[in-house]
């Protein structure tokens, strides 16, 4: 089984990242395009376009790799679902073979289907994007399918430049940053993550609503400005606490409002809430979009709503 171009090796990688969400997807994609860059191996992600695609220009490099690797024709490669589907064959025929493997002893990190051909590499595996071994690993396969590319992470950052090009804003992106101008400054970000944070640790970065009111009315008091509160769907605002300087919102998996609620906290001044991946790819867009950055007001153990504000205030202050 070998990619349409048989030049070099494709890697072509399985799943958006852990639980498939948005802020999971975005702290490992632009790492795993540069990696192959540097490598010089094929990149294909089929999922992309579900996951990225409201959110990034579709011109970005993070979309076309399917089509170059497993497009039909060397010099008009494909852009249709033909390269896609392909694509996932080949993931499913990967998956279905490990599968087979690990009922006769188990599956290591690294497993070659097919030696020269296709190879796999695991879930749990313990590699990195600097490890010689991953490289060589691929090297000697023309397609190499990666399962879960948020365990393989590379410490050192992506090119500020590339960066910029490859996760380039799509329309929704633009419009939603455009509404945000008018918006009476400062812009505050408040996620509240209750869902899974609820048993996630014991419970330890869980707050209720309670809690979550009273910094919003503590918000209020202490700045005059905008809030911005997204939440994963438990939360509801108290009556008074709703007013034209406070929007909420809903990041449930799946809801179109995720993305807006993603482009809109990489717009804000500063940002509160438990530490996430989704606040932290926030504002690690911001960087990448606006070439700022943004702070993150961790809610601290123990840390009454009033003290969380005081720490948001002073924040903005640069104290």
């Amino acid at each position: 089984m070998k990619h349409r171009q048989g030049l070099s090796s494709v890697v072509v990688f399985r799943q958006e990242g852990r639980n498939r969400r948005l802020g999971n997807t975005l702290s490992w994609i632009t790492h795993a395009y540069d990696w192959c860059q540097r490598h010089e191996f094929g990149f294909c992600f089929p999922a992309a376009g579900r996951t990225l695609g409201q959110l990034i220009d579709a011109s970005s490099p993070l979309f076309q790799g399917c089509a170059q690797e497993f497009g039909k024709g060397n010099d008009a490669p494909e852009t249709s679902g033909n390269a896609l589907n392909l694509a996932q064959r080949v993931i499913d025929s990967a998956v279905e073979a490990v599968k087979d493997a690990s009922k006769s002893g188990g599956v290591q990190r690294m497993v070659s289907v097919s030696p020269g051909e296709l190879g796999f590499v695991g879930q749990e595996s313990d590699l990195t994007w600097d490890d010689p071994d991953l490289a060589g690993f691929v090297r000697s396969h023309s397609i190499v399918v990666i399962d879960e590319p948020l365990q393989i992470r590379r410490k050192a950052p992506c090119p500020a430049k590339e960066e910029r090009e490859w996760l380039s804003p799509g329309p929704a992106v633009t419009a939603t940053l455009g509404a945000l101008a008018a918006a009476p400054r400062p812009l505050i970000g408040v996620h509240i993550r209750q869902t899974d944070y609820r048993h996630w640790r014991g419970g330890e970065h869980f707050r209720d609503n309670g809690y979550y009111n009273e910094l919003v009315a503590e918000l209020r008091a202490q700045i005059d400005g905008t809030l911005l509160v997204a939440c994963d769907g438990e939360f509801e605002l108290s009556s008074g606490n709703r007013g034209p300087d406070v929007t909420l919102t809903s990041t449930l998996l799946g809801s179109d409002e995720v993305i807006r609620d993603f482009v809109a906290l990489s717009a804000c001044d500063v940002l509160a809430g438990p530490i996430s991946t989704f606040t932290l790819q926030s504002r690690r867009m911001a960087r990448v979009w606006h070439e700022r950055t943004i702070p993150i007001v961790p809610i601290r153990p123990g840390a009454s709503p009033g003290q969380t504000a005081r720490d948001v205030l002073d924040s903005l202050r640069g104290t």
